[in-house]
């Protein structure tokens, strides 16, 4: 997070006064100033400090590239996305972060943001943007990540609208509370090419079946018959020539699909 340094007076003993706070803008830097008990005369941004020969080092030993210039928190993220095995998040999902005035880096991975949003709006206090957060998601599912979506943003009227009449709901908010914030990326169950299944957060709770049950209301959208799911019990054996042809010009296709689908979160 950015850090300001403040020049004063003291409100209460009117002598001079330097203090350093760390404020996700400078108006919020002021208004920390002020309770404080500063009256800000002066507030400039402290530059941001460079990354550590340690996050160096083993950026160097796992083969990551650290663009010149990169601040320590911005390696941090970088170092954070190959641990978690992530991809950055993009300039629409920071947006969200800005949004709700959470604090990220531009090389922010999409776990990682998605769980520094659901920490900072489980809070006391913001049961609204909470639940508002949540019906976004699920209005994400649902519509599958379309960009021809009615609602681009968390700030669309109508997911408030349903965020706010889900935060009256405890049992709602205490099911949304379950969560993890990158539960969040997606919903459900989803098979890869592979015959793995992956999962997202679950779409059995109380807050999904309450969010869902809203937006498809509110936003006309039928619900739609799900198809079983079909487990293989086992394969047949390849036979002669044709069936070594079929497996050599299939696996590497199947391979590709499966890594890609790894690396695939819905936005």
């Amino acid at each position: 997070m950015p850090r300001f340094k403040v020049t004063g007076v003291g409100i209460e003993t009117g002598r001079k006064r330097t203090r350093t706070y760390s404020a996700f803008n400078e108006a919020r830097a002021r208004e920390m100033a002020l309770a404080d008990g500063t009256e800000p005369k002066e507030i400039e941004l402290v530059p941001p400090e460079p990354p550590t020969e340690r996050q160096l080092e083993f950026a160097r030993n796992v083969g990551i590239t650290v663009p010149v210039g990169a601040t320590v928190d911005e390696v941090s993220d970088l170092l954070s996305i190959y641990q978690d095995r992530d991809k950055p998040a993009t300039h629409r999902h920071r947006s969200f972060a800005d949004y709700y005035e959470v604090e990220t880096s531009k090389c922010i991975g999409k776990k990682k943001l998605f769980r520094l949003i659901f920490n900072k709006l489980n809070q006391p206090g913001n049961e609204e943007q909470l639940a508002t957060w949540f019906a976004f998601r699920v209005y994400r599912e649902i519509t599958n990540a379309s960009d021809s979506a009615t609602a681009q943003h968390p700030n669309d009227p109508r997911i408030v609208s349903i965020g706010r009449q889900l935060a009256k709901d405890e049992k709602v908010l205490k099911s949304i509370r379950r969560y993890d914030g990158d539960d969040l990326i997606w919903f459900g169950e989803w098979t890869a090419p592979d015959d793995v299944v992956y999962s997202g957060g679950s779409n059995r709770t109380a807050a999904y079946k309450a969010a869902s049950s809203a937006i498809r209301a509110e936003f006309g959208i039928p619900v739609k018959e799900r198809t079983p799911k079909k487990r293989a019990t086992g394969k047949p054996e390849p036979a002669g020539c044709f069936g070594f042809l079929t497996i050599g010009t299939i696996l590497p296709i199947c391979l590709f699909y499966s890594w890609k689908q790894i690396w695939t979160f819905f936005a």
